[in-house]
């Protein structure tokens, strides 16, 4: 299996940490967030991960090089230097360096998500639902924007802005808000690669878009499905300056 670990961010949130390092190179425990991130990938099995890199990309390099004999997976880069692409079209050119053909599955995951979250539980499930995609969510933690998912099918129907109550969904039919369920994003997906099909046609040439975006606005064409853990897991968003200061660096 392959996968994805996004790492282009400037981590302006992070300033001044991010002054001089890219943010996926900030220590926890004596571990950058990036090899944090790799261990998990190799512990679910993938056997290459491609990184995507913009901000201090030649660091990000460095650091990949001088340590790839400590890695079980290949490491491949997704250049970004030239231009930030964002989530959406960075995730499309990350895809397109994946080994395999349309019915193999790759796992992203933001490299700023500390976690000890079991990627390969949520792989195998992905792999028996038949899903196109499946994403990470938590009902239970307190956002503004959360993704909408039919209570009955798990499948992905919408997103919601919850402070200005707006609702987005690409479905003619009315959403009945008693059959839907309200849930935070973590992060984490599980693609099949034959998504990138799809992602060539919704932003063709150089364009920036989203995941969410791209995620909202074709939920009505792919099986997105939610993925609730069932046992508890430590999920921390470091791109938050608060969180990452009371971290042991």
């Amino acid at each position: 299996m392959n996968g994805i670990i996004l790492a282009a961010g400037m981590g302006t949130r992070l300033r001044p940490w991010t002054n001089n390092c890219p943010k996926a190179l900030l220590k926890v425990n004596g571990k950058t967030m990036l090899d944090h991130a790799i261990e998990n990938m190799e512990q679910a099995g993938v056997n290459k991960i491609i990184v995507n890199v913009h901000h201090f990309a030649d660091m990000m390099i460095r650091h990949i090089e001088s340590n790839r004999s400590r890695y079980r997976s290949e490491i491949a880069i997704s250049d970004e230097r030239n231009r930030l692409l964002d989530t959406g079209a960075g995730i499309r050119q990350a895809l397109a360096l994946t080994d395999g053909n349309d019915t193999d599955h790759v796992i992203v995951t933001n490299a700023d998500i500390l976690t000890d979250f079991a990627l390969k539980d949520m792989a195998s499930r992905h792999m028996i639902s038949g899903a196109d995609i499946t994403l990470l969510v938590d009902p239970n933690r307190q956002t503004r924007r959360k993704l909408l998912f039919d209570i009955h099918t798990q499948t992905m129907i919408g997103w919601m802005d919850c402070d200005k109550k707006l609702i987005r969904t690409p479905l003619h039919q009315t959403v009945d808000q008693t059959q839907w369920m309200q849930a935070a994003f973590g992060g984490i997906h599980v693609l099949s690669r034959k998504v990138l099909k799809l992602m060539n046609e919704y932003r063709s040439g150089d364009q920036t878009f989203g995941i969410t975006d791209f995620y909202i606005d074709n939920c009505d064409k792919l099986c997105i499905k939610a993925y609730i853990a069932d046992k508890p897991y430590r999920w921390l968003d470091i791109g938050k300056r608060e969180v990452y200061d009371n971290l042991a660096h």
